[in-house]
């Protein structure tokens, strides 16, 4: 157990001793949030991977379009990414949303970065294809070798799923490398913690991940989801749950882009006419080239995905004039 937890833990302890019923409740809230710090800036799946851990997210870069993100989410990186989009020539230079590339992290760090990019009316993008092997990725604007480690970043899982949720639009041409698993619990802190020190601890951290989720549009069955799977393992999200519940648009914005894009259409198909745009792999493909050849919907597809980019870049503008001017 680090050493930091242990003192944290002790000096709890110290000043819950003689204290009523009510005062070591409060003390031990007040141990609980440091501890809810530490145990979240814990996740990561470096170890379980085998991969040289990342010592934090690289150097911010826009290519292409798009806000690429990249390595391990430690303290401060919200700072960080804040100060980088709240220079107007930065963000400007933003066309396509944000490409995710991480192992995971920080929780705490992930839950506000997630927001910023929500506030922002940011899209989300991240790593295509299967978690091992050598098969081809699909055809996503950033591909494994324009990262400056892909062995150790060319996946979004973790602490980083938490980040991709944000999106207003999540795309994501094939699932494989976009991973959940339970944050780090107090199990092995038994010795130190009491049972309801424990029991309120594991709840803190659940209500949080809960809390946070459901601000995100994420359905209530991911919090489950996420606290079933161990620490040392991970559940990549299937293309049937991600296409079903994550896919494209938020909630509040499908039938907004269905009325300014095509009246005609409701916003669960124009999130399946934007989405093809950028099919996956031909091996994976579930239509046949012929049968993609032979759309006739392939011009108005075009026109909406011409329209819906037009849309989010005034939503976005609109929200960065809102957070960094005030206005």
């Amino acid at each position: 157990m680090p050493s930091r937890l242990i003192t944290i833990i002790k000096q709890g302890q110290k000043n819950v001793i003689g204290a009523d019923k009510r005062r070591r409740g409060a003390a031990v809230n007040v141990v609980l949030k440091h501890i809810l710090a530490i145990i979240l800036g814990a996740l990561t799946l470096n170890l379980m991977l085998g991969v040289e851990p990342a010592k934090a997210l690289e150097e911010l870069k826009v290519y292409r379009g798009v806000l690429v993100l990249e390595g391990k989410i430690v303290a401060g990186d919200y700072d960080k990414l804040r100060k980088f989009l709240g220079n107007k020539s930065n963000f400007d230079k933003i066309s396509d949303g944000v490409f995710l590339a991480s192992p995971g992290g920080n929780v705490a760090e992930a839950m506000r970065i997630g927001r910023l990019i929500r506030t922002l009316r940011l899209s989300t993008d991240a790593p295509s294809g299967p978690p091992t092997g050598n098969a081809k990725f699909g055809e996503s604007l950033i591909k494994a070798n324009h990262l400056v480690n892909p062995k150790t970043n060319y996946l979004c899982a973790s602490a980083c799923f938490f980040v991709y949720v944000s999106g207003i639009y999540r795309n994501l041409n094939w699932v494989g490398r976009l991973g959940v698993h339970r944050p780090i619990q107090l199990e092995g802190n038994a010795r130190t913690l009491s049972g309801d020190e424990a029991l309120k601890a594991n709840w803190f951290v659940r209500e949080t991940v809960k809390n946070y989720l459901k601000d995100m549009d994420v359905p209530d069955k991911y919090v489950d989801l996420v606290f079933s799977v161990p620490p040392t393992e991970i559940r990549w999200i299937t293309q049937n749950d991600f296409d079903s519940d994550l896919r494209g648009f938020i909630p509040e914005l499908k039938d907004w882009v269905g009325a300014k894009c095509d009246p005609h259409t409701s916003g669960a198909n124009i999130i399946s006419d934007v989405s093809k745009t950028r099919s996956p792999p031909l091996e994976y493909a579930r239509i046949s080239v012929k049968e993609k050849a032979a759309s006739e919907s392939a011009e108005r597809s075009s026109e909406i995905v011409k329209c819906w980019m037009q849309a989010n870049t005034e939503l976005s503008i609109e929200a960065w004039n809102k957070v960094f001017l005030g206005k």
